[in-house]
């Protein structure tokens, strides 16, 4: 399910069948007095955690934003606007060639192709910026 490149929802839900996994094994481990295994899934459980914020917290709302400025396009006088995930993880820099940040969303024309805007993120750690 993470795997899947589905969508953020589908990858959301493959971290939060993980969690129920580690948050098991987690009281294996505690039951059976084993500290590598309650450790091991202490980390997996947080890393899980964070994988369900990512995706079905940040990554959804900012695909949910891409097709709200779809649909608004539509409505809107001029040419109508298509998000382009392709551009995702590029580097956005300046006239100057300075980099600002990263790619994470981008809008252009459906007709045209041309690139309207963009929506990029600075700085941080792992995908938290």
């Amino acid at each position: 399910m993470t795997a899947s490149n589905l969508g953020s929802r589908i990858t959301g839900y493959g971290f939060a069948v993980f969690t129920v996994g580690s948050i098991a094994w987690l009281s294996v481990g505690l039951m059976s007095g084993q500290h590598a295994l309650v450790w091991t899934n202490v980390v997996l459980t947080v890393l899980n955690l964070f994988g369900i914020w990512r995706w079905l917290g940040r990554q959804a709302k900012i695909e949910e934003g891409a097709i709200s400025a779809a649909e608004a396009s539509g409505q809107s006088p001029g040419e109508r606007l298509f998000p382009i995930s392709l551009l995702s993880s590029a580097a956005v820099e300046d006239r100057n060639g300075n980099l600002l940040g990263t790619c994470i969303d981008a809008m252009a024309g459906c007709s045209s192709g041309k690139l309207r805007y963009v929506v990029a993120s600075e700085g941080g750690v792992a995908g938290v910026g």
